[in-house]
């Protein structure tokens, strides 16, 4: 079982955690949140603002929607027979979205400048 990677998020965007497994028969995989380790997501459990994503074999992604500083946690993907992974999801809040704009609107400025 490999990943997911340490995660950095900007409040309100779309946060996506990947977990790929060796084994292309398993179809449980159990995405948890935090030290006692509580079921946020699987194929077969649904909880508001998680999802799976299983388009590709063997790949069984947590897509986190809209997130929120209340996010920010350890996440961890457990699957049939193999030892579980987990990462840390860091949610940035407001000031660093806005210090994201403004630096984009610089790149966006600085480019400008090239034409």
């Amino acid at each position: 079982m490999e990943g997911p990677q340490d995660t950095v998020s900007f409040v309100g965007d779309t946060a996506e955690l990947q977990c790929l497994t060796n084994d292309s028969n398993d179809s449980y995989i159990v995405w948890t949140r935090g030290a006692a380790a509580q079921t946020v997501a699987s194929l077969f459990v649904v909880n508001p603002g998680y999802t799976v994503n299983d388009s590709t074999e063997g790949q069984f992604d947590l897509i986190i929607n809209s997130t929120q500083r209340r996010d920010a946690d350890t996440y961890g993907c457990i699957g049939g027979f193999e030892s579980g992974v987990s990462a840390d999801l860091t949610v940035l809040g407001t000031f660093c979205c806005l210090l994201r704009l403004v630096l984009w609107r610089r790149k966006s400025l600085n480019m400008l400048h090239l034409l």
